[in-house]
């Protein structure tokens, strides 16, 4: 049985939202979600709303796991 090697840069089936992307980098800083809603102008439980789902998207269970993932996959670079 041939066994196709995954590889860590392909699409998300559900990718991030331009919401997300921009959550996401802020993350990737350290800054608090507290903080991150300020400079955004929204909510904590908007930011921690939007810190679920890109989890979700991203498969992982922590901020360092999302950091990470969000990096392999090319998502943290700003453009």
């Amino acid at each position: 049985m041939h066994v196709t090697p995954r590889t860590e840069t392909h699409p998300l089936a559900d990718p991030l939202s331009e919401r997300e992307l921009v959550i996401v980098r802020h993350l990737a800083t350290g800054a608090t979600l507290s903080q991150i809603g300020g400079e955004l102008f929204i909510s904590v439980n908007t930011v921690k709303s939007h810190v679920r789902s890109i989890y979700r998207k991203l498969s992982a269970t922590n901020r360092r796991e999302a950091i990470a993932r969000a990096a392999q996959l090319g998502l943290a670079d700003e453009d």
